[in-house]
């Protein structure tokens, strides 16, 4: 219903309202359009009822009240909010603090950021020998990207590349197969040693060296990337990525 014709109906209902003829559905009707409509009030209010302009009013400050009520929960709950993620946020930074292993720059700086993203991947399961911990911390040039899939047969492969970062080169990599059954564990644990063994003095690309069994993981370093460029080996490392391989540098 258009404004302009639903005022004319208003209008002559107004004088049956002020003597008390209309029912409750009309009182509603009314009430709802002087409620927006400023000129059928004032009409409303020369006749002098009081009873629907009280009702209008009082509706309005209902609405009033609503509005104001709205408004303090959506801050109420914003608040909250920002509370809870300071709060997570605090504890997430002091288990980071109290748990973390500090990483150095090569000024001997702490980096906090390759710190947290080793944090996050410890936490994820990658496996960081002890060698490689405590050779980081002690050699501000030294930097591992580290590799790992976990096959169909809930083998975990893990690739450590280690790097100078002074001389810009792979100082090695060591491969770690965990999650063997044990007759497979010592099966390939023979094979490479005999491997190992059967390499001459002079070592060449495809080496395989330092052959151990360590808390049932079997464990081997690789010459294939020793003495490469670091760029050739970091391109290697972004196609191995691509085939499916985690990946964090420490």
């Amino acid at each position: 219903m258009k404004r302009n014709e639903e005022c004319k109906i208003i209008r002559d209902l107004l004088p049956s309202c002020v003597d008390k003829v209309t029912d409750e559905v009309t009182n509603k009707f009314i009430q709802n359009h002087i409620q927006d409509c400023e000129e059928c009030k004032k009409i409303l209010e020369d006749m002098g009822e009081e009873v629907i302009l009280d009702k209008v009013k009082e509706k309005q400050k209902l609405d009033y009240l609503k509005k104001v009520r709205r408004k303090q929960g959506i801050k109420i709950a914003l608040v909250t909010i920002i509370l809870l993620i300071m709060i997570a946020s605090s504890v997430v930074f002091c288990m980071f603090m109290a748990t973390a292993e500090p990483y150095k720059d090569e000024s001997g700086n702490v980096d906090y950021m390759k710190s947290f993203l080793y944090w996050i991947g410890v936490n994820k399961n990658f496996y960081i020998d002890e060698e490689v911990k405590n050779w980081t911390g002690e050699r501000a040039n030294i930097s591992h990207s580290i590799l790992k899939r976990i096959d169909a047969n809930e083998i975990i492969h893990v690739q450590i590349f280690t790097f100078d970062n002074n001389r810009n080169i792979c100082v090695g990599m060591k491969y770690i197969l965990n999650g063997l059954e044990e007759n497979e564990l010592n099966k390939l644990y023979r094979e490479y040693k005999e491997l190992e063994e059967q390499q001459g003095e002079e070592p060449k690309m495809t080496d395989i060296t330092n052959v151990k069994m360590q808390d049932g993981k079997l464990i081997f370093s690789m010459n294939n990337y020793t003495n490469v460029s670091t760029q050739r080996v970091k391109d290697v490392i972004e196609t191995i990525k691509k085939s499916g391989w985690a990946h964090i540098e420490i």
